[in-house]
């Protein structure tokens, strides 16, 4: 399995993308979009725009929660 935390404009966007793309293809293993940087940004705010070329396939990856025992 192959995830990406996603992080930045459109641009690296795309390339982080293109990188999941081709290892899951290559190697036969699922990938995945980590966008959770989206919802917790530091700096200069950017936007999640993937979402916005309905050409663009993607799974997107929700880190479990840690249980506490």
């Amino acid at each position: 399995m192959f995830i990406a935390k996603v992080q930045g404009g459109l641009g690296n966007q795309l390339f982080q993308w293109a990188l999941i793309k081709h290892l899951s293809l290559r190697y036969g293993q699922p990938g995945y979009l980590d966008l959770s940087y989206y919802n917790y940004q530091i700096g200069v705010p950017r936007e999640f725009s993937l979402n916005k070329f309905p050409h663009i396939i993607y799974e997107t990856w929700i880190q479990p929660e840690k249980t506490h025992k």
